[in-house]
């Protein structure tokens, strides 16, 4: 809601660079001007808006992530059509690397990442995944594409489960599993 005197945002975003692409979608590092953050802006690819398909799997991915409130996976802030009149999301934006980037420097012996990433804080890195995807599993979601390159480690050691993209409703599992 908009301070006294000041008249309603017609634009929420300020849509800056990409920083990912897919096969389905761009991300686009962002502004939100109500909030006054820096976001993760998500579109479908041009050359899949026309396919109502892509459009129902973009909002499915939209919905099903903004549902698993978990420290372990990236937390979705919006949904809407922006003024491009393209469907959108907006999420958490991590700052960090993928884990695929990591494991790569690690295996190239980078002296760097030797040291920042020694086996037991690599354990501890995938025993947050194992969380996060336990969790996902207990509210009915199979995530499908789990996968280093979606696994962001942010810059302060945050560990997130990223793109829900090909996720599907699974039965949840059972009472006595989420227990455990």
């Amino acid at each position: 809601m908009p301070d006294r005197g000041e008249r309603p945002l017609v634009q929420r975003y300020v849509i800056g660079p990409e920083l990912a692409k897919g096969g389905v979608g761009a991300i686009h590092s962002a502004r939100d001007l109500a909030l006054h953050r820096d976001v993760a802006y998500k579109v479908l690819l041009p050359l899949r808006e026309a396919e109502e398909s892509y459009r129902v799997r973009f909002l499915r991915e939209a919905r099903l992530s903004a549902q698993l409130q978990h420290p372990n996976i990236v937390p979705v802030y919006d949904l809407g059509v922006g003024p491009d009149e393209r469907v959108f999301f907006a999420m958490k934006r991590v700052d960090g690397r993928a884990l695929d980037a990591i494991l790569r420097s690690l295996r190239g012996g980078d002296e760097e990442f030797v040291a920042k990433f020694p086996l037991p804080r690599l354990l501890a890195m995938f025993g947050q995944v194992c969380q996060a995807v336990h969790y996902a599993h207990t509210r009915g979601v199979l995530h499908r594409d789990l996968k280093p390159a979606n696994i962001m480690v942010g810059s302060l050691g945050e560990v997130l489960v990223m793109d829900w993209g090909l996720a599907k409703r699974i039965p949840p599992l059972a009472r006595h599993a989420r227990e455990l």
